[in-house]
């Protein structure tokens, strides 16, 4: 009996108090939408184009490269790997805020990658002599911003 009375007395002393249920509130920001999220999701991803092309060249750098018989050995190995490095880190740029996305860190990356990918390759269309250079990040940069439209 004593064990019964002593556990029910540390019981009470330990419960939760009790507290009545409330509406949830309809002014949380977490529920209201963003303005302009494509442009903001367009200037973060421009900002971490420039790290992820610096790196990606760094790699490009960095590995083996064959003779060619030309002036600059391993240039090609450097502009693939600005590209791929840009094409990254503008998803990685444009997945970044939450901006009250319901999409995870990990969704956003994706579908950030996949529009990253598809404008990047859309950009390697030649229009003029050289615009690619102007035209793959543009399109990497933007297709990642759009592609997370449904965030």
């Amino acid at each position: 009996m004593r064990l019964a009375a002593a556990v029910l007395a540390l019981s009470i002393i330990w419960a939760a108090p009790i507290t009545a249920q409330s509406t949830p509130d309809s002014t949380v920001s977490d529920t209201s939408p963003v303005r302009h999220v494509i442009l903001k999701r367009t200037a973060t991803a421009f900002f971490a184009w420039f790290p992820g092309a610096f790196i990606g060249g760094a790699i490009g750098a960095a590995t083996p490269h064959g003779p060619c018989g030309c002036d600059d050995p391993g240039l090609t190995q450097v502009l693939i790997g600005i590209t791929v490095g840009g094409v990254v880190g503008s998803a990685f740029g444009a997945a970044l805020p939450k901006l009250h996305s319901r999409c995870s860190f990990g969704r956003r990356f994706g579908q950030g990658l996949i529009g990253s990918v598809i404008g990047g390759a859309i950009g390697i269309i030649p229009i003029t002599e050289g615009a690619q250079a102007i035209t793959v990040p543009v399109f990497s940069i933007v297709g990642a911003a759009v592609a997370e439209a449904g965030c």
